[in-house]
């Protein structure tokens, strides 16, 4: 019995400790996320200027420096597209 709740206690405890881990560091993940997957899926270069999201409630804002569909072709700003994407 002693040996069961020990192995719950760790548990317990490396459950956590990754939970504070990601919550500190979901911005930072996010934000490489985003870069990493986004061009490959849009086929267009994109730069992430901040990522903010709040892991209590889920809710969050991304802006972008802008958006380019090859190297002479910008797309401008694209902050204002993606307003309202997290509720």
């Amino acid at each position: 019995m002693r040996k069961i709740a020990t192995a719950l206690i760790v548990l317990l405890a490396a459950i956590g400790g990754a939970l504070f881990w990601l919550s500190g560091n979901i911005d930072g993940l996010a934000k490489d996320a985003i870069r990493h997957y986004s061009g490959a899926m849009t086929q267009a270069r994109i730069s992430v200027g901040a990522v903010k999201i709040a892991p209590v409630n889920g809710k969050g804002t991304i802006s972008f420096d802008h958006m380019m569909k090859s190297a002479g072709d910008a797309l401008g700003t694209a902050g204002t597209a993606v307003k309202g994407l997290f509720k």
